[in-house]
């Protein structure tokens, strides 16, 4: 067995207890073998190669769990300030940011690796980055998005298509997955039919979920900045939300693995309508996306009562100023208003545990029998026990050790 056991000052397991431990080990091939005292481990283990960080922290590799690569050319294209706002300078702006966009998307890759993500759930339209994904050590999981506000049968086999190219592209750190835009975007058979097309497949499903006053207003009402929207950029007049209602969205995700990203207007009946009506269900939170279009945060009070897990994710670079799960950990600190050492468990999580589980992954904890996906970060400073998952996360900035699948590939 080729295994190594490495020591670190700090070891975060990551598990339902969030534990943090003090001068243990782990000893790992492709999937880990054991935990424990590091002392012990060389003891029983004298043949393998032992390694001891010193002032570090050992940790699972991050789960990104929502990103648009494809948007990884933009820096200041788009508008910020409201969700309207920033839509519109999408539509009319996105083509151009499309365009020779491998090397920004490379560039994201190697954000995500050097800031400890090992596992991507990366969103895309064009599958332009899905053999930079291939050729890069991440695991991903690529959600083929469907939009189309009205039905045609044309487009929908042109997506069956594409998916199957998808589908023939799966190994084993890459699969296959399917995203339904949004309420707003999507009309309803439309949606039904990649729904079962999930189903059939056996994929997982992404879908961005009452991400803006502007979207709830519509879905509930048919009112407000989606009536003129419809207009001007779909040339649609007499145009009525298609759905009625949050609920009839929902309830479409029945018996589904299904990522629900963004939330933040979404009521705590709608919250609980997700926890009692989709089979598998779990919420995305991307803060600083949150920020620059909405400004309005998720409330985690109100997670917490419909008992649904929430994963931090960075989102694209459409609405983000950096693809690092480190900095995006920080803006989670900032935005909520909770006790920090709480907060910090959460965050922490948000970006292992949680988000393993949301894509169906089996990393994200410390854990004998999970793959060996781990990071070591090195410090120069020395914090308490208590400090140690808060501290981590105001200061990492990027990876000393990464290891995939027991492999290092930084």
């Amino acid at each position: 067995m080729h295994a190594r056991n490495h020591r670190s000052v700090f070891s975060f397991l990551c598990n339902e207890k969030c534990e943090v431990l003090e001068d243990h080990g782990v000893v790992f091939d492709e999937k880990i073998v054991e935990i424990g005292d590091y002392h012990n481990l060389t003891l029983k283990y004298p043949h393998l190669k032992a390694q001891f960080f010193e002032n570090s922290v050992l940790l699972p590799a991050f789960i990104n769990a929502h990103t648009h690569f494809e948007f990884s050319n933009n820096k200041a294209s788009f508008d910020y300030g409201s969700f309207s706002g920033w839509l519109g300078s999408v539509l009319n702006n996105g083509g151009a940011i499309l365009e020779n966009c491998q090397g920004a998307i490379q560039n994201a890759i190697i954000t995500q690796l050097k800031s400890g993500v090992g596992s991507v759930g990366a969103i895309s339209n064009h599958l332009i980055e899905v053999n930079l994904l291939k050729e890069s050590p991440l695991n991903a999981v690529v959600f083929l998005e469907f939009l189309g506000s009205s039905y045609s049968l044309e487009k929908l086999k042109a997506f069956e298509a594409k998916f199957k190219e998808l589908k023939d592209l799966e190994d084993q750190k890459l699969k296959a997955a399917l995203a339904v835009h949004a309420p707003y975007s999507v009309q309803k058979d439309m949606a039904l039919s990649v729904i079962q097309l999930a189903k059939d497949s056996q994929s997982l499903l992404s879908t961005h979920f009452l991400e803006s006053l502007e979207e709830l207003e519509w879905v509930e009402n048919s009112k407000g900045w989606f009536e003129n929207f419809y207009q001007h950029f779909l040339k649609e007049s007499n145009f009525k939300s298609l759905y009625e209602g949050a609920n009839d969205y929902i309830d479409m995700f029945k018996d589904t693995h299904t990522l629900f990203v963004h939330n933040q207007f979404a009521s705590l009946e709608a919250l609980k309508r997700i926890k009692s009506q989709v089979k598998n269900a779990f919420l995305i939170t991307c803060p600083f996306s949150n920020r620059l279009l909405s400004g309005k945060a998720l409330d985690l009070e109100r997670t917490k009562e419909a008992g649904l897990s929430v994963s931090v994710a960075t989102d694209g670079l459409s609405s983000n100023i950096s693809l690092s799960l480190l900095d995006e950990l920080r803006a989670f600190l900032l935005t909520h208003n909770m006790p920090l050492l709480e907060l910090a468990k959460i965050a922490l999580l948000g970006a292992t545990r949680h988000g393993a589980k949301a894509l169906a992954l089996n990393n994200g904890e410390i854990e004998a029998n999970k793959r060996a996906d781990l990071s070591v970060f090195g410090f120069n400073e020395k914090f308490t026990k208590e400090q140690a998952i808060l501290q981590f996360l105001l200061h990492a900035k990027e990876v000393e050790r990464l290891f995939l699948g027991g492999k290092r590939v930084i």
